[in-house]
């Protein structure tokens, strides 16, 4: 050990040099249980908004300084929008500036869950635009006689519900099944796309809504936004950022 080289700093260079031959080999190939995080270039703070509107703002303003013809604007979900940079650094890492997310109603609780008819019917007006099938349904649940049981006809093509109509009146109304409503599912800055669900309503008089078209509304929805976004910063702005969806 030279005069230079302090007992600690030699220690370390040892340590170093047991950890780079600890491994084991199978099959002539070598493995190791040690993990490594590399150490990245430092990148800014991702500022997060709730509008696309915002996520225009931002770019055009493009107070940063950024290159935007180099930068990435990807919709990577119908309520997720990230602008990112192109690839840079010894690992191949990616800036992301701003995330766009909206508030939307919290529909965990509600979809493909049996509910209340009481609970259901506020469910339905507030987390749905109003449309035919969403007034059909409210108005047949509205008027459901339940008593002892609610009188239903299913076939499974449509349901058939007993309703009051008048003080003795008893008529039945159909349902179409499945339904097109139109649930906030994306930005406000778009329209919302229409998505289809089965209705079930059971002798208690409780309710159950079920997505029934697969997530193909996804694909539309994304669509609508990078349809949005390239409009409005391309288009009309001739900025030239890359919108993926």
């Amino acid at each position: 050990m030279s005069d230079g080289m302090s007992l600690e700093l030699f220690e370390k260079i040892q340590g170093t040099a047991e950890i780079l031959e600890d491994f084991i080999e199978i099959d002539g190939r070598k493995y190791t249980e040690r993990q490594f995080k590399p150490i990245t270039e430092p990148t800014p703070g991702v500022l997060d908004v709730s509008t696309l509107t915002s996520l225009v703002d931002y770019v055009e303003a493009n107070k940063d300084d950024l290159d935007l013809k180099t930068l990435i604007m990807h919709v990577d979900r119908p309520s997720s929008v990230r602008l990112r940079s192109n690839i840079f650094g010894e690992f191949k890492q990616r800036a992301e500036f701003i995330h766009a997310v909206p508030y939307l109603p919290s529909y965990e609780n509600f979809l493909n869950r049996q509910i209340d008819k009481e609970e259901f019917i506020p469910m339905m007006q507030s987390m749905f635009l109003p449309n035919e099938h969403q007034e059909c349904l409210l108005k047949t649940l509205a008027h459901v006689r339940i008593g002892d049981g609610a009188d239903l006809e299913d076939d499974g093509m449509t349901q058939k519900v007993t309703i009051h109509t008048g003080a003795v009146r008893v008529d039945k109304a159909e349902l179409p099944n499945p339904l097109t409503l139109i649930p906030y599912s994306t930005f406000p800055d778009v329209d919302q796309p229409e998505r289809l669900f089965t209705f079930r309503m059971y002798k208690d008089g409780s309710c159950r809504l079920i997505e029934a078209d697969g997530g193909a509304w996804r694909a539309i929805a994304a669509r609508t936004v990078k349809e949005y976004l390239d409009k409005e910063l391309n288009e009309e702005r001739k900025l030239g950022v890359t919108i993926i969806a």
